[in-house]
């Protein structure tokens, strides 16, 4: 690791410090930063889905600002989750899969924002990501009650969670609960002096789809008895999705009854899609198509964002917290994060766009992506397997270009790019970025830290 590579990460905290005292707290938003689990962006209503309402994400999309192409780093729930919170390609920040554990030394929006005097929180909603899996660095309070806390019963929770065998433990909750939760939580924050960040996170479109009774929909309980298969899954998918939406309606109404909607920043996302049987396949975390990948974002910040608009520029998850810092008005040196601010993307720029899959404690190979224009290359374990799509034109990824590639695509290497981007960052250590007594020293004596 060179210098330059060092000391943008070094000095980021410093000068983040230096600068918090001089920035008042009070001008700063509370933000409410929500996530879904396992939600594909065309399952919502703002992203166009017409059969399945979701009134309160559409609510977001028409009072702030839709983001139409954003992709995961990985298909998986706490790997993305980290390269969301940290601006971090997986194979930088090592958290390749479910199960592993993030370094100390990773740095998290949430860290940043308790050095701005933020009341930091979490109200996690699933095993993989459990406060031993370390994604908790930064929070006040991190909720993950519905399971042990230790890293015994951690473990057997994960292992229930990927496993048909029965461990006499809870590892998930349901959306009314987190909700619950949340509003709780944002009620005692809101009494408070300095403002928050409170991250939600909604597990239920995750598998397997449950019907819920209280939802009021019984209707739909009755006529799913005659559907089978794929047809099962996407309508019982579908309704999973409305009831995470139901509930968080409920966490955005706290916000209007106390009077803290306006000074909010509410951040919509989600860690990835689903295949609810395109290509054969029904889950996720094997494959990095369209409908796995593409992941929601809106965000919504009254008299600071305009009102329903689309930016339809590619972004990814790790350009989430330099957007969050820019708007935040938060400075970050050139490199400290491997996103950029979304808001400043142009679209008329070329920009590459990768994600990776892979499953741990299984033999499940590692397939890459990488995007650059509207052609996207998927490389698998088997090379004969490797594919090149037109997501433009062919969104459903139905037609394999290798074999006769178009004009526009023979510009660009695709086995060696994809290799590129893996042998650029993978080679990044977080242990690299810890700052030493000498370095410490020197930004003292450069007025940096007091």
């Amino acid at each position: 690791m060179t210098i330059k590579g060092v000391l943008p990460w070094i000095l980021f905290l410093a000068v983040s410090v230096l600068l918090a005292v001089q920035l008042s707290a009070a001008a700063r938003p509370n933000i409410l930063f929500i996530t879904f689990d396992t939600t594909r962006s065309d399952g919502l209503s703002p992203y166009g889905n017409k059969e399945s309402w979701t009134p309160h994400t559409q609510k977001l999309a028409d009072e702030g600002v839709l983001f139409e192409n954003v992709y995961a780093q990985a298909p998986q729930t706490l790997p993305n989750h980290v390269s969301i919170f940290t601006g971090l390609y997986t194979i930088t920040h090592n958290v390749l899969s479910n199960g592993q554990k993030l370094d100390e030394a990773a740095l998290t929006l949430a860290e940043i924002l308790k050095e701005y005097n933020y009341n930091t929180g979490a109200i996690v909603s699933a095993a993989p990501l459990m406060k031993v899996f370390n994604l908790d660095q930064g929070f006040d309070h991190y909720d993950d009650d519905f399971a042990a806390l230790d890293l015994l019963h951690g473990f057997k929770s994960f292992l229930r969670f990927f496993s048909a065998n029965k461990i006499n433990m809870q590892s998930d909750r349901k959306g009314h609960e987190t909700a619950r939760l949340a509003v709780r939580w944002i009620e005692r924050a809101s009494k408070r002096k300095k403002p928050f960040f409170l991250w939600v996170h909604f597990f239920d479109p995750h598998k397997p789809y449950d019907y819920r009774p209280d939802f009021g929909r019984p209707e739909i309980i009755e006529n799913l008895v005659d559907l089978t298969g794929h047809e099962r899954a996407r309508v019982a998918y579908a309704n999973e999705v409305q009831f995470a939406d139901h509930n968080m309606g409920k966490v955005l109404a706290a916000l209007e009854t106390l009077g803290i909607a306006e000074r909010t920043l509410t951040v919509f996302t989600a860690d990835h899609g689903e295949s609810l049987g395109e290509h054969g396949y029904l889950g996720h975390r094997q494959h990095v198509y369209e409908n796995i990948i593409r992941v929601p974002f809106i965000i919504r910040w009254p008299q600071h964002l305009p009102f329903a608009r689309r930016i339809a520029a590619p972004t990814m998850s790790i350009d989430i917290v330099p957007t969050l810092l820019s708007l935040l008005e938060i400075p970050y040196l050139p490199g400290s994060f491997q996103g950029r601010d979304m808001l400043a993307v142009q679209p008329q720029q070329p920009r590459r766009l990768y994600s990776l899959a892979v499953k741990l404690f299984t033999k499940t190979p590692i397939r890459r992506m990488m995007i650059y224009g509207d052609y996207k290359f998927i490389e698998f374990d088997q090379p004969e397997r490797n594919a090149l799509y037109d997501i433009h034109l062919d969104p459903l990824e139905q037609v394999n270009l290798l074999d006769d590639l178009p004009p526009e695509a023979l510009q660009v290497q695709w086995q060696e790019g994809v290799q590129q981007w893996w042998d650029q960052h993978s080679s990044l250590l977080l242990s690299d970025f810890k700052m030493t007594r000498e370095q410490l020293e020197r930004l003292k004596s450069l007025g940096y830290v007091q």
